[in-house]
């Protein structure tokens, strides 16, 4: 599937391959969606060894991020609706919309899970102190609508816990650093935030909350380089 190596960047974005590709009703769709995984497989692959995966580990959470992303279509055509967030309540706006009434109830956001499904609570990832790891996921609101706003995100923060039972409880949970800004990734309709791990070596959990407070977690053990 994967183009060979060049450089890690991400390729310009070719809206029309994305509109074939998140349509399942053009017959170009698989096509699409193909040539879509060729062209960004190498840029995730890299983007993945920053975290300390070798190059096998890489190679196979690559390939299991884009079957994730073919079977669950989260690739979608640009033109389907988005939201972002009201300014305040657990409601949604939709794009484009000024009006206060366009605001819709969204009690809770649908969380795709971690992309990279190695980093799913109950499985403990394994990183370097002190290396970036990327934490990806898609949010959904009501009609099942991609969300996109960044302020859907309230906060990204970890804290110590034991390695034998990782807490669940956000509570005290500190601002967990990036290696980058919180992005939203509109070619694959994700979120993207690389966390600068401790360089302290030991166990950690880090909590993603959305507004409305839905909290999920995720287990870490930081190695010493």
């Amino acid at each position: 599937m994967h183009s060979a190596p060049g450089q890690a960047g991400f390729p310009t974005t070719r809206w029309t391959l994305i509109a074939s590709a998140g349509d399942v009703r053009d017959p170009d769709n698989r096509r699409a969606l193909e040539s879509l995984c060729a062209a960004y497989w190498y840029p995730l692959y890299a983007f993945v060894r920053r975290r300390g995966d070798s190059p096998e580990q890489a190679q196979d959470h690559t390939q299991d991020f884009f079957a994730r992303i073919l079977e669950h279509g989260y690739v979608t055509s640009t033109g389907q609706t988005t939201e972002t967030a009201c300014p305040a309540g657990d409601t949604t706006l939709a794009t484009g919309s000024t009006s206060a009434s366009a605001c819709v109830a969204t009690a809770t956001y649908k969380f795709s899970g971690y992309l990279f499904s190695d980093v799913n609570p109950p499985r403990v990832n394994t990183g370097i102190a002190g290396l970036p790891f990327p934490l990806v996921w898609q949010l959904r609101g009501a009609n099942n609508a991609i969300v996109s706003t960044l302020s859907a995100v309230t906060s990204v923060t970890y804290k110590a816990t034991s390695c034998t039972a990782f807490t669940t409880s956000p509570a005290g949970a500190l601002t967990a650093a990036s290696d980058g800004p919180l992005l939203f990734v509109p070619v694959l309709n994700v979120y993207e935030y690389t966390w600068a791990t401790p360089k302290s070596a030991g166990c950690y959990t880090v909590f993603l909350t959305l507004q409305g407070g839905q909290v999920f977690p995720a287990y870490f053990n930081v190695r010493a380089k």
